[in-house]
């Protein structure tokens, strides 16, 4: 999958926050201490556009919660394919590594057990930014992504990127289909300014 180029517009009267984010294939997921998370959160003015890339390059990224002599958390992070199975674990007396293994997942997701000694968080990362994660993955547990071909829009004036999306906000939401699509344009259009009822408008494309 080429990367997918998004054009967004604001075609309302007011500004508001467009956030992207993805959901899961297995709705089971979601009791699983994996939430979606606000991936890219872009601010339009009335009228102004403005344009996102979804890439095709997925990062598996862990965050040590408690290192020690350090006061950052510690990221290991790799590119990864779907499908792929990851171990992470201690290198050495002083690091850890992320390892590939050889078995593969046999669907199309990515999966991370965590063999270190400690809990952490696992997450992917799109563009370096957080799009999915598992929090406090404890020792031996693993985490486990399996994504729709779908991202996800919703408009609000009060999210951050790396939020979670909350249920309450999701019902100003449209989706993507990323399936043989390279550009898609995304417009919320005011339909009646007296009573203020916008709705979204979804073209994609394959050029």
């Amino acid at each position: 999958m080429p990367d997918i180029k998004l054009n967004l517009y604001n075609n309302t009267d007011r500004p508001w926050r467009f956030a992207l984010f993805q959901k899961f294939a297995n709705a089971n997921q979601f009791f699983d201490k994996i939430e979606p998370i606000a991936w890219q959160v872009l601010p339009l003015s009335p009228g102004q556009k403005q344009t996102a890339t979804y890439p095709i390059l997925t990062s598996l990224v862990v965050e040590e919660l408690d290192t020690p002599y350090r006061s950052e958390i510690r990221e290991t992070s790799r590119v990864v394919e779907f499908h792929q199975k990851w171990e992470f674990k201690k290198a050495n007396a002083e690091s850890t590594d992320l390892a590939l293994l050889s078995e593969n997942n046999s669907d199309n997701s990515v999966s991370c057990i965590n063999n270190f000694n400690n809990t952490v968080d696992i997450s992917l990362f799109k563009n370096g930014a957080k799009l999915v994660t598992k929090k406090a993955v404890q020792q031996g547990d693993s985490a486990y992504f399996l994504l729709t071909p779908k991202l996800y829009v919703i408009y609000a004036n009060d999210i951050q990127v790396g939020e979670e999306i909350r249920s309450s906000v999701q019902s100003n939401i449209t989706e993507i289909d990323l399936t043989d699509t390279t550009v898609a344009e995304i417009s919320l259009d005011m339909v009646n300014r007296t009573s203020g009822l916008k709705k979204w408008n979804v073209v994609e494309r394959n050029i």
